[in-house]
């Protein structure tokens, strides 16, 4: 997770940095502290606005100032209309979490999207 925000730091973006981030399933009693951590790779990265979905994501959630809070649900279907409502031309989006989680879903309605170039 870590090295795909850093990735997303380093791209040069016309608009803005968006995150999409679904619950990662894998790791355990330590879950929420490392959902919780996220929050200083995404400030690092430079991310404009973060979306989030899954009961763990939500320490994250705690974690993020208003101003890069984008959206939150506790589960994955409740995120799509906000998210998709927020996208505009320009914005590079990035979606990651466990297939677990359904982090599919989102990725999938924002391919639906007419906004020009997808990466």
């Amino acid at each position: 997770m870590q090295a795909a925000l850093k990735t997303l730091g380093a791209r040069k973006v016309a608009g803005r940095r968006i995150v999409v981030l679904t619950d990662m399933l894998e790791l355990g009693e330590d879950s929420a502290r490392f959902h919780a951590e996220l929050a200083e790779p995404i400030a690092a990265a430079n991310v404009d606005m973060v979306f989030l979905a899954g009961v763990h994501m939500k320490s994250l959630w705690e974690q993020l100032p208003p101003t890069r809070r984008g959206g939150y649900a506790m589960v994955t279907e409740e995120l799509t209309a906000k998210l998709a409502g927020a996208i505009q031309p320009g914005d590079v989006v990035m979606v990651k979490g466990s297939n677990g989680s359904r982090a599919g879903i989102l990725a999938s309605a924002l391919a639906t999207l007419d906004l020009g170039e997808r990466v």
